[in-house]
């Protein structure tokens, strides 16, 4: 897989701080997370898996000016996803345009995640997590990292729940990615899983599938 992980900083006046938060070019934010089953609709299936970052961030690897927002970013990765096949050779969300049909979600770092969206199948096209996050009174400038990913998720018509996998990003002493590796972790998160929603779902393992 290749390797796209550069830090980028973008300057944006205040007045469009709100729009582009983690939703960059108009993506859409299409997997919420669940916590109870009552709130999965009836075409919604559950995706469960989990993100690593290996050696995870250290304390002060992140830094936000408020400090409020590290509830917003810290440990945060936002993925983007495709639900057509995503045009060869792109990795890294920033390559991919909401006119080109990227939508996008969000989770935390380093745990098992439970989120909820359309029961068909995606692809995962990028990962981008916020590292510097700095209001500079009537500008704020945002520098990310990109972890590159480009992988489909496999959902049956009718599945209520499946399990991706985990996606480990090992990184080197400057903190870049030097490769991404792939952990079945299903005994784990299906134990994770009945413990939050009991035992009337079945979760279906449909491991993350690399694509060219």
């Amino acid at each position: 897989m290749k390797k796209s992980n550069l830090l980028r900083l973008t300057v944006i006046s205040m007045i469009a701080v709100i729009s582009i938060t983690l939703t960059n070019c108009g993506a859409r934010e299409t997997r919420q997370p669940i916590d109870k089953l009552s709130d999965l609709g009836k075409n919604e299936v559950i995706v469960v898996g989990r993100i690593v970052v290996d050696p995870p961030f250290a304390p002060d690897e992140q830094s936000f000016s408020p400090k409020g927002l590290s509830d917003w970013y810290k440990d945060i990765i936002t993925l983007g996803t495709y639900q057509k096949d995503p045009p060869a050779g792109k990795y890294d969300y920033d390559q991919f345009g909401a006119d080109e049909g990227k939508d996008m979600f969000l989770v935390k770092l380093n745990k098992t995640f439970f989120l909820k969206g359309k029961n068909r199948s995606f692809y995962i096209v990028g990962g981008s997590v916020v590292m510097k996050y700095e209001n500079r009174g009537n500008s704020v400038h945002i520098t990310t990292r990109a972890y590159p990913a480009r992988f489909k998720v496999n959902i049956r018509p009718n599945d209520k729940a499946v399990y991706i996998g985990t996606l480990i990003y090992k990184r080197n002493d400057f903190g870049d990615v030097k490769k991404v590796k792939f952990k079945n972790e299903y005994k784990k998160a299906k134990k994770e899983f009945r413990k939050k929603f009991g035992r009337s779902l079945k979760l279906r393992k449909s491991l993350l599938q690399p694509v060219k």
